[in-house]
């Protein structure tokens, strides 16, 4: 499973090497960048998001999401939001998940 960790602006602070294969825009898969720049099926969901990160909802998930570079062979994906504490409260970000 290929992964992304988000700050609260979620902006993009680490990733998993071949998770770019599974944005809509893999050029925007990059530290400091927005992570709706890659994966724009997020726009939209920011106030869940928010909770998420807030601890008052445990996950969030978008399901069904089809990325293909041909028509013929289509690839669906499913994105998982989960909070994601790195030790310290103060070091929380957002772990977003992607299954194949």
């Amino acid at each position: 499973m290929e992964y992304l960790i988000l700050n609260s602006e979620l902006k993009i602070v680490e990733f998993s090497p071949t998770i770019v294969r599974f944005a809509d825009s893999p050029q925007h898969v990059l530290p400091g960048q927005d992570v709706r720049s890659g994966f724009p099926e997020i726009t939209g969901s920011e106030e869940v998001l928010h909770q998420v990160y807030r601890g008052q909802v445990s996950s969030f998930k978008i399901e069904g999401i089809e990325r293909s570079s041909q028509s013929d062979s289509p690839l669906y994906i499913s994105l998982y939001i989960l909070e994601y504490k790195e030790g310290f409260p103060a070091n929380k970000r957002l772990l977003l998940l992607v299954e194949n």
